[in-house]
């Protein structure tokens, strides 16, 4: 089981994603438990609601309670490994899914739960207002880390299946979410290999928009956290923390990773100065080329093509200075 978090400001949006989108093309997406939205009982006895109605209701909550929220959109998917699936009973969903919101400290408010089964990992998405009962907001201080350890310990207490690593995954999921956390990794990993510091990377990553986030500590102000910001097509903002993304982009992994493109850059920079391309010896593309490859890949775009130009002009004098 892994869990996947975010936050914006539009509720009827998600509500729709989460009760109609599932819902094309025959695929099954069902509201298992919800608080403080309106409902509806279908002529099978299942419980339903409009996505605007839903929409409504917690947008109201949030601007009478508390309109200097921003963004008062909470949005998780909890995923689940296909092997597990014998065990996923919508009770037994349910139970899973409020007791990591309980965990989480995401009380109070208003909340669905929807289950989403149009694809071999089962998964539900839970939409809940930041803005509680009481008007105070439901703070997101360190969310990632205590997912995190959540996860885990309902993982191997249930006996479930942890989820994989996003960069040695070969598969780019279809869930948008998920998609969206997939590329920021893998982005973020090609970023890292480029450049030889830290104070480097948020100009990198920003490149491509992603917002880097630094932590350092207060007492010996030496870097002891990283975190990613990036929005999607939707406009909602997306929040990883690095280690979150994958285990290779914690803090820790980050500067090994670092200390060893010092060595490829001092060998780079001794080689120009000696008016010679140190890819002749190693036959591949330098790693802005294969960043751009990579991008191109999954945001095809106007500036894609005129790069490809480019890159075969430049390839072609590179030949033909050779």
């Amino acid at each position: 089981m892994i869990a996947k978090l975010g936050k914006g400001a539009g509720f009827g949006g998600c509500a729709k994603y989460d009760l109609d989108q599932g819902k094309k093309n025959g695929k099954d997406a069902r509201l298992l438990d919800s608080k403080g939205v309106p409902l509806k009982v279908d002529k099978n006895g299942n419980l339903t609601a409009n996505a605007n109605d839903i929409g409504r209701a917690f947008r109201a909550q949030a601007q009478a309670l508390n309109l200097g929220v921003k963004k008062p959109v909470g949005r998780i998917m909890l995923s689940f490994d296909p092997k597990d699936t014998p065990k996923l009973t919508d009770a037994y969903m349910v139970r899973i899914a409020q007791e990591y919101m309980e965990r989480m400290g995401i009380t109070n408010t208003q909340y669905t739960i929807v289950r989403h089964s149009e694809k071999p990992h089962q998964h539900v998405h839970i939409i809940y207002n930041r803005v509680g009962n009481d008007g105070k907001l439901i703070g997101d201080s360190n969310n990632f880390a205590r997912s995190r350890d959540i996860c885990k310990d309902i993982t191997q207490r249930e006996g479930l299946t942890w989820g994989k690593s996003k960069v040695q995954s070969k598969s780019i999921p279809n869930d948008p979410t998920e998609k969206l956390r997939y590329e920021t990794a893998k982005i973020v990993h090609q970023c890292v290999k480029r450049v030889g510091s830290l104070a480097q990377l948020p100009q990198e990553t920003a490149k491509y928009g992603i917002t880097t986030h630094i932590k350092t500590n207060p007492n010996t102000g030496k870097p002891n956290g990283i975190s990613f910001s990036v929005t999607d097509a939707a406009g909602m903002e997306h929040h990883f923390k690095g280690s979150e993304l994958d285990r290779s982009l914690s803090i820790g992994n980050i500067q090994k990773e670092m200390d060893g493109n010092r060595g490829f850059q001092e060998r780079e920079a001794e080689a120009n100065i000696m008016g010679k391309d140190v890819r002749e010896e190693s036959n591949e593309p330098s790693t802005g080329e294969q960043i751009a490859d990579f991008i191109i890949s999954i945001i095809p775009t106007e500036r894609s093509r005129h790069y490809e130009d480019d890159k075969i002009m430049n390839q072609a004098k590179r030949g033909h200075h050779r």
